[in-house]
């Protein structure tokens, strides 16, 4: 059994669509919040396109920066990790900080 297989580090993830593109959703618990360490951002996104099923394709570069971004502050946010496919493609060091919170300023 690898590590991303035995993992719960999220309650659910859906995808939600609307004029302007698509958010992927994801809710981490409370294990999924700790395990914030590099070495493991690979197995977070696996889990993430694993639960997403069918809609695992939607996890493009774009997707995956944001989610990342989140996985790292998940300490500071304690709601759902919304990825917004409309926003400007940016690594996730350019977006984790208290402005933009893992979504570039609305």
């Amino acid at each position: 059994m690898t590590a991303a297989a035995s993992t719960v580090w999220y309650s659910s993830e859906w995808v939600t669509t609307g004029s302007r593109g698509y958010i992927v959703n994801a809710v981490p618990t409370a294990l999924g919040r700790q395990q914030i360490a590099w070495n493991l951002h690979y197995i977070h996104v696996q889990h993430l396109k694993t639960i997403l099923g069918s809609q695992a394709y939607r996890v493009n570069y774009n997707i995956e920066q944001q989610f990342v971004c989140h996985v790292v502050g998940a300490f500071l946010d304690t709601g759902v990790h919304n990825m917004e496919s409309w926003q400007p493609s940016l690594p996730w060091q350019q977006i984790s900080n208290p402005w933009d919170r893992c979504n570039r300023i609305k």
